[in-house]
């Protein structure tokens, strides 16, 4: 795992392919690298296995000639180039192998503060279907992951990280996550928002007719997550950022998505459990559903693996 503290980044690795999604990636590894002085490494991998045709990034003969593969190297540093005089360092490396082990590797190897990819598989974007290799890099990567959706912006002035949503369960990796939201929002001049959403059986609001008893405890819980949720955020206040702080009730990931679509959010930051015998899902159905269908950039952040 990095040894770097959740609120620095000085080394981005951001695997790209010639496809369309690319330069989304470079253009937000460039901002982040801009804001935190980091360096980039752009990791290509040439698939030991390909898919059928249609759905590789590259035809299959293409990999059997090795004046083929020095084109495509030399199309990847094309593509790289326009992100290399953006006032930071920038590398590219290839690697073979299979594509979410190589990048977990790289990350490793290279000491990694942060990932940056796209969710889209090699025959393209499912909005509630990741690709499998960013899944896979969400599940095994010790440093956070930075995924953008689709539409995400493609040059390094229209990348903006001013509106921060932080969701918190109150974990550990919540707290963690509050300290990368909140540097990220001072780089940036920007405001965090933290949100804490109230599961209830239904995920909706108390019928009117509830029992007194019952809204009188639906009232403890919000008073006593506002508690907490203040805090938290008081824990932050030398650092002078702007927090706000939210209490709803409702079905988590879906309250989080609300409140990033009508807030605007430029990214969503969410601490996540570690790894153990419960994680039958991505990270459990809420960030699973955050990363999945989410309209900006998430950036996910794991706790110690258990």
């Amino acid at each position: 795992m990095t040894n770097v503290t959740p609120g620095e980044i000085k080394r981005i690795l951001c695997p790209i392919d010639l496809s369309d999604f690319s330069p989304p990636v470079l253009a937000h590894a460039a901002a982040l690298a801009r804001l935190y002085g980091a360096e980039i490494t752009a990791l290509h991998v040439f698939a030991a296995w390909l898919p059928p045709p249609g759905q590789a990034t590259y035809p299959r003969w293409m990999m059997e000639i090795p004046e083929a593969r020095q084109s495509i190297s030399e199309e990847l540093q094309t593509l790289v180039d326009p992100f290399t005089t953006q006032g930071h360092a920038l590398s590219l490396r290839t690697a073979d192998g299979d594509a979410a082990s190589e990048i977990v590797r790289h990350a490793r190897d290279l000491n990694a503060d942060l990932i940056v990819m796209g969710t889209h598989g090699r025959s393209g974007f499912d909005r509630f279907t990741l690709g499998s290799v960013t899944e896979k890099v969400l599940r095994k990567a010790s440093c956070p992951v930075l995924t953008l959706p689709p539409g995400a912006a493609r040059v390094v002035e229209a990348v903006e990280y001013r509106q921060v949503l932080w969701p918190t369960d109150f974990s550990e990796p919540s707290e963690r996550a509050l300290e990368l939201a909140v540097s990220l929002a001072v780089r940036a001049k920007g405001v965090v928002l933290g949100l804490h959403v109230i599961e209830t059986f239904g995920g909706g609001p108390l019928p009117p007719d509830s029992p007194e008893y019952v809204t009188e405890f639906r009232r403890y819980q919000c008073d006593d997550a506002k508690r907490v949720l203040h805090e938290l955020t008081q824990k932050q206040e030398a650092t002078g950022c702007p927090i706000d702080e939210a209490v709803v009730v409702g079905k988590p990931y879906q309250e989080i998505l609300r409140v990033a679509a009508d807030r605007n959010a430029d990214v969503i930051v969410i601490g996540v459990r570690g790894r153990g015998s419960v994680d039958l899902t991505l990270f459990g159905s809420t960030t699973n559903q955050v990363v999945r269908r989410a309209p900006c950039p998430v950036l996910t952040l794991r706790g110690h693996d258990g």
